[in-house]
């Protein structure tokens, strides 16, 4: 891919795209993972400037007064959003950026990209990766642990918004076995070969639960 093109992954939270955006650039170099800014607290493990670069609220919004950020939500009463700096420093290391972003985030550069002149050279490679039913994601969401019962029904409740909001993504994956789910991305990434046709009934069973 060239400068100015990038790539969206979305997916609801425990659907699997920071793992299979991880293996996928650990394979393919010349794509980079564009790390997002939170006003949310670190977890065990996670480094400054690796999952994120943890901020304060004050801060991001100083950020958004300067309209530093290509795209930004306040989730549960944080912030999280996309540099403009850090896509710009992807490409000029000539590396494609992999946002991972919510699907308001999608559509937030999507109306970018349509209104703005300055973003319209802009192209967008879009995948959202779905899980294999709310009662597995909500199973996978429940073994990291990290959920009280109400945060995980608010999670589930936001990933059946999410995957009904998804349809106008150009790909959906389903992620029930990770080794599948990662050669049909890369399919769509690197051989542009992946025909979701099924993923695409796969979704629509989905969106009849809600």
């Amino acid at each position: 891919m060239k400068h100015n093109h990038l790539v969206i992954v979305s997916s609801p939270s425990g659907g699997g795209k920071s793992t299979i955006n991880k293996m996928f650039v650990d394979e393919f170099s010349s794509y980079e993972i564009v790390t997002s800014f939170t006003t949310r607290e670190h977890r065990q493990g996670e480094k400054n400037g690796r999952e994120y670069f943890f901020v304060k609220k004050d801060e991001f919004e100083v950020r958004l007064e300067n309209n530093e950020m290509l795209e930004h939500a306040y989730v549960h009463g944080k912030y999280y959003g996309t540099s403009k700096v850090e896509v710009e420093r992807i490409w000029q290391a000539g590396k494609t950026p992999i946002l991972e972003i919510d699907v308001q985030g999608f559509f937030a550069i999507e109306k970018l990209i349509a209104a703005e002149s300055q973003f319209s050279s802009w192209q967008t490679k879009s995948i959202f990766i779905l899980p294999p039913s709310f009662k597995t994601l909500g199973e996978r969401l429940a073994a990291r642990k990290s959920e009280t019962e109400e945060s995980l029904k608010k999670r589930l409740s936001a990933a059946k918004k999410e995957v009904a909001e998804s349809t106008e993504y150009e790909f959906h994956i389903v992620n029930d076995r990770l080794g599948d789910a990662y050669s049909n991305f890369k399919k769509a990434l690197i051989d542009e070969s992946f025909e979701d046709k099924n993923a695409k009934a796969h979704l629509l069973r989905l969106c009849a639960e809600l």
